[in-house]
């Protein structure tokens, strides 16, 4: 016999993934450029960062990267739980609320970003699109090994192309 309650949450869930817009159409790739270090980024794709899907804009703090390798080290342990497809993390209690802080940092940075710099007309046409990225963020982030994979339109390969190979500039944050 189904649990009705858990089928009402899996609809509400895949509702709220169809109107999420922070959550990307296509899948997103992403790929350590070797050296990335020894270039002066600070950036670390392992770690969690916010960015711009729009302009290409990048977040990343130290405390992001410290949530990093507390999860390398086993202080914050991921799991995921397959029936809602979603995950959470345990761990000792500094660590997890220096995680639950840096987590509301970039919420807060992306709300202030999309609020300072884009317009919901233009949020809501990129969204229309189903696009991953838009071609100005594709050529921003791909030096730091943010690429969008599927279907991509031939100005996003082309921005992909050109992008150069060493960031330009580093995260924000």
């Amino acid at each position: 016999m189904l649990n009705t309650t858990t089928l009402e949450q899996q609809r509400a869930l895949k509702q709220r993934r169809k109107t999420n817009p922070y959550r990307p159409a296509e899948n997103i790739v992403l790929h350590t450029p070797i050296q990335l270090n020894s270039l002066g980024a600070l950036f670390n794709p392992h770690a969690p960062f916010s960015a711009c899907r729009l302009c290409g804009a990048l977040y990343q703090t130290d405390d992001d990267r410290t949530v990093r390798n507390y999860m390398q080290s086993g202080r914050i342990t991921e799991h995921y739980n397959h029936l809602t497809k979603e995950s959470y993390f345990t761990g000792d209690s500094s660590a997890t609320r220096l995680l639950d802080e840096s987590t509301e940092r970039r919420q807060r940075w992306r709300r202030l970003h999309e609020w300072r710099y884009h317009t919901q007309n233009e949020i809501d046409n990129f969204t229309k699109t189903g696009f991953a990225l838009t071609p100005e963020a594709a050529h921003k982030l791909a030096p730091f090994g943010i690429v969008p994979t599927g279907n991509m339109h031939e100005e996003i390969v082309d921005a992909l192309a050109t992008a150069p190979r060493a960031p330009i500039n580093d995260a924000e944050g």
